[in-house]
């Protein structure tokens, strides 16, 4: 589930224009299956996963994330990965499909 605290405003850009500012969005997860992946994996997997979900962020729709409203994903097709990928590149790819997943449900970010 992804929750949203609306503290939003204005930062100025380097370029003069303003962008919305994003409050505090926080990323509740239930329950999380990594198969295959020992106790020092899976520390690595959820770190590198927490700093792509801020990326996610940070990179995306600042207009959207700062009107997001609470929703929950009850299961995610993270898809598939290459053959040997890292847990941090497992983590990339999976943030990047929850922000898929909310770019379809509300014009937000799509990528890593």
């Amino acid at each position: 589930m992804m929750r949203h605290d609306d503290d939003s405003s204005d930062d100025g850009e380097a370029d003069g224009s303003a962008r919305p500012r994003v409050g505090k969005v926080r990323f509740d997860i239930g329950r999380l299956t990594l198969p295959g992946y020992s106790v020092a994996e899976r520390s690595r997997f959820t770190a590198a996963l927490q700093l792509a979900l801020e990326k996610v962020v940070q990179e995306g729709d600042r207009t959207a994330w700062s009107r997001a409203e609470p929703r929950s994903i009850a299961r995610l097709d993270a898809g598939q990965l290459r053959h040997g990928a890292s847990p941090e590149e497992a983590a990339v790819h999976v943030a990047g499909r929850v922000g898929g997943v909310m770019a379809g449900n509300r014009g937000g970010p799509s990528r890593v």
